[in-house]
């Protein structure tokens, strides 16, 4: 393999694997998203007045971190996935 055409894919496998760490540290904002929505599902059917609103606002904020926690998890996966056939192609698997 060319010299410089290595030296790319090694950039580029470099990238990849901080924007990996970049989606992991969304996807864990994501789960507190959704942790953020069981309190407020709890206090809406255990709290005094037992407000409707905070049952609707807990299960969006559960369901959408939920959501989307799922979707970043999958770009994880498949950039990982990635990462490694191009440090195949760099070791000349």
């Amino acid at each position: 393999m060319i010299e410089s055409r290595k030296n790319f894919l090694t950039v580029e496998a470099d990238r990849q694997i901080k924007a990996l760490k970049l989606i992991g540290r969304w996807r864990t904002m994501c789960i507190g998203l959704s942790a953020i929505g069981v309190p407020f599902i709890y206090a809406g059917f255990c709290g005094m007045n037992q407000a409707i609103w905070m049952r609707v606002v807990g299960i969006i904020l559960l369901v959408i971190g939920f959501i989307l926690a799922a979707i970043l998890n999958l770009g994880i996966k498949n950039g990982k996935r990635n990462v490694n056939k191009i440090l195949a192609v760099i070791e000349g698997k």
